[in-house]
């Protein structure tokens, strides 16, 4: 059997299936620090204490006596369409506050909204503490936050006042970004259980440089594409075997 088919048809068939993507590769970076908009602890001991005020929160870790640290970020004007390549979160110890050595710590996504409150350590006012977000009571007393360890790192209260931390989060900030989780930020709980403590500066810290931080890097990749031509004699004959 023979047929014959029309040039320009047959062209764009090919034209359709053999795209080929050129080698002119162009990577776009953007960079942003982001200073932390909220940041509060909460203290086992002092169950209805709110923090939001204090310049400095502490991490502790005796029975009883445990004090968590919660941070959060808008990533609202982060480019939607680049990836995050890093995002470094930036701590900076407190004022040499602390006692027995090397204090471990993880890093988890907080799983429940969070108001950060103006407290200042001892004061009973509407806000984040042991029991509750400031909202609604935490489903466990504490703070409501997700099993996964993000990051782990290792602090020490007799480090001198300034020292910064850098703990890579990019996994939960792209999570964030692409809307996998919502973004509640997080919360540093202690793992060591010898009683260490120690205190980083927080969002009310004189000094807008040793508040919490994100340093992020995104990265954009595109590609041109070009397509092979191909020419032929016309008419093309195309003849199938049918036997």
């Amino acid at each position: 059997m023979q047929f014959y088919c029309n040039l320009n048809k047959f062209k764009l068939l090919l034209l359709i299936l053999l795209v080929v993507f050129s080698s002119d590769e162009v990577f776009s970076q953007i960079s942003n620090t982001i200073t932390s908009s909220k940041v509060t602890s909460n203290y086992e001991i002092r169950n209805e204490f709110n923090n939001g005020a204090c310049p400095d929160v502490f991490l502790e870790s005796k029975s009883g006596e445990q004090e968590n640290i919660f941070i959060e970020f808008d990533l609202s004007n982060l480019e939607s369409d680049y990836s995050i390549t890093d995002a470094n979160l930036r701590l900076v110890q407190g004022e040499g506050t602390g006692t027995n050595g090397t204090i471990a710590f993880d890093v988890y996504r907080v799983t429940k909204p969070w108001i950060e409150g103006n407290g200042s350590y001892y004061e009973k006012v509407a806000g984040l503490n042991w029991n509750s977000s400031g909202i609604t009571n935490w489903e466990t007393p504490g703070g409501d936050f997700s099993g996964t360890v993000y990051a782990s790192a290792t602090a020490n209260y007799s480090n001198p006042e300034g020292t910064v931390y850098n703990i890579d989060i990019t996994t939960l900030a792209n999570e964030w970004l692409y809307g996998i989780y919502p973004n509640y930020g997080i919360v540093l709980v202690p793992q060591t259980k010898d009683n260490p403590w120690f205190s980083i500066h927080s969002d009310d810290a004189k000094n807008p440089n040793h508040r919490p931080s994100l340093e992020v890097i995104q990265e954009a990749y595109n590609s041109s594409t070009s397509v092979v031509d191909i020419n032929f004699p016309s008419p093309v004959e195309l003849t199938i075997d049918d036997q």
